[in-house]
């Protein structure tokens, strides 16, 4: 996520609306490399819901969260990922 941060901060005349994640655990490796409905299905079933819940929130929330993850501690405090604390307001 350091990586996103960096951007959004570098390049504050875009429109940052919607950062998305997978709320449940995706396999990494090369069982990504198996494209067929019995490994991919659940991720985009997944995907699809992700991305509805996302759409609830405004227009940009979630990066307000990630400049609150980075820039102070106290989220840190109650949450060890920034992932976790993303599914908490969502």
């Amino acid at each position: 996520m350091a990586n996103v941060f960096e951007a959004y901060r570098a390049y504050p005349e875009v429109e940052w609306r919607y950062l998305i994640q997978p709320s449940a655990w995706v396999p990494n490796g090369p069982r990504l490399l198996i494209f067929n409905n019995e490994t991919t299905w659940f991720m985009q079933e997944m995907g699809r819901e992700d991305g509805k819940n996302a759409l609830t929130q405004p227009s940009g929330a979630a990066y307000i969260k990630l400049a609150e993850w980075f820039e102070t501690e106290e989220p840190k405090t109650t949450y060890q990922r920034f992932t976790d604390y993303m599914w908490s307001f969502l």
